[in-house]
Order: structure tokens, then C-alpha cells, then sequence
């Protein structure tokens, strides 16, 4: 879905993002690996969502930010 709202414009902003060019799965795969260390390295809390529930990560935000 991100693919697609990048490539047609549905993002927002266009007028500020550059082209990605033809390969926007790549260019954005780039980007997360590029960035998630840094967002890691600086987060309080990390969760796992590959296969959790909505409600399963709302429980466990939840629970950490209660302490």
C-alpha cells in the first residue's frame, strides 16, 4: 500500500519529495534499513508486530508505559 501511495501521489507533500524513480519498493526497502537502526538504537520500547494482533500490541505498549 505504501508503494502505491508513494508512486501515485497519494503520500502528500509531493511538491517537497523527490522522484524515487522506478524502483520505489527498493528505494524504500533502502530507507528502513538505512533508518531502523537509528530509530532502534534510540527507542524506549520496541515491538515486535510481524504477527501480533492490534490488540496484543496495544496491551503490550500499554503494560510498558504503565511500568
Amino acid at each position: 500500500m505504501l508503494i502505491r501511495r508513494v508512486q501515485t501521489g497519494e503520500a502528500g507533500g509531493d511538491d517537497h519529495r523527490p522522484d524515487q524513480g522506478p524502483d520505489v519498493a527498493q528505494v524504500l526497502e533502502d530507507h528502513v534499513a538505512r533508518r531502523y537502526p537509528l530509530f532502534a538504537e534510540v527507542a524506549d520500547l520496541t515491538v515486535d508486530t510481524t504477527s501480533a494482533r492490534t490488540e496484543q500490541v496495544v496491551a503490550e505498549v500499554v503494560g510498558a508505559l504503565a511500568g
